[in-house]
């Protein structure tokens, strides 16, 4: 599929303010990071909540004063990390905050619940949540983008229909600015870094993709439910 103008009849859109961190690889920086380049197989299947929690507080360490942390000691201060270095920050991730459940990954309540604790332990004046309604997200992720705060969104599974196979769709932008589609997703949790009236501009698997909102919301209406498809809503205390 491809759309003429993603850009036709939008505001303007919200985004973050600084660079988004990713990982260094063959003179290249990804858009954050890519839970297929982990060496654990089971980060490798089930890592993009790892991903997305690790981003997040690399974004908050980097950026925003009073959240650098101790996690990231011995780890050098740059948008760009290592490919090794990164999955050993994913690693410490992922035992520490974020569990897995092979071959399910994680979800959203675990998520908050993880973050909480790393807020906690590196006393960020910070708060996580999970579980807002579908009212409330897109004036929810305005605010934190405005905030210079990634959004980490769930697409989730099939719900109750979890037999079926339905996915939403990510766009890539072409040469002149249009939207192709690229490839479809679900039970998968991403990074929102921009939005506007119609799009939000994500980060998976260290590349910026697009996603409809009017998609999203079909999708999470007719084929999942709010409790998959939601936030990180992250708050200052």
């Amino acid at each position: 599929m491809l759309l003429p103008n993603y850009r036709e009849g939008a505001i303007d859109i919200i985004q973050l303010k600084n660079i988004y961190p990713g990982i260094g690889q063959r003179g290249h920086v990804s858009y954050g990071g890519n839970q297929r380049w982990l060496e654990s197989p089971v980060l490798q299947r089930c890592g993009c909540g790892v991903v997305a929690a690790l981003d997040l507080v690399r974004y908050l360490h980097l950026y925003h004063p009073g959240c650098a942390a101790s996690f990231f000691t011995g780890v050098e201060n740059t948008p760009s990390l290592p490919r090794q270095v990164y999955d050993l920050c994913a690693v410490r991730m992922h035992k520490g905050y974020v569990p897995v459940l092979w071959p399910l990954g994680t979800n959203g309540l675990s998520l908050a619940a993880g973050m909480n604790r790393y807020f906690r332990r590196y006393n960020l004046p910070l708060r996580a949540r999970w579980g807002l309604t579908h009212q409330q997200i897109w004036p929810h992720i305005e605010e934190m983008l405005r905030q210079d705060i990634p959004v980490i969104l769930s697409i989730g599974n099939n719900f109750p229909r979890m037999w079926r196979r339905e996915k939403a769709v990510l766009y890539q932008k072409t040469a002149d600015e249009s939207l192709r589609e690229s490839c479809r997703v679900r039970a998968h949790f991403v990074t929102v870094t921009g939005i506007d009236a119609k799009w939000m501009q994500i980060s998976s698997w260290g590349r910026l993709y697009w996603i409809s909102r009017q998609e999203y919301e079909y999708f999470c209406r007719r084929q999942s439910n709010s409790m998959l498809c939601n936030i990180l809503y992250i708050t200052h205390k």
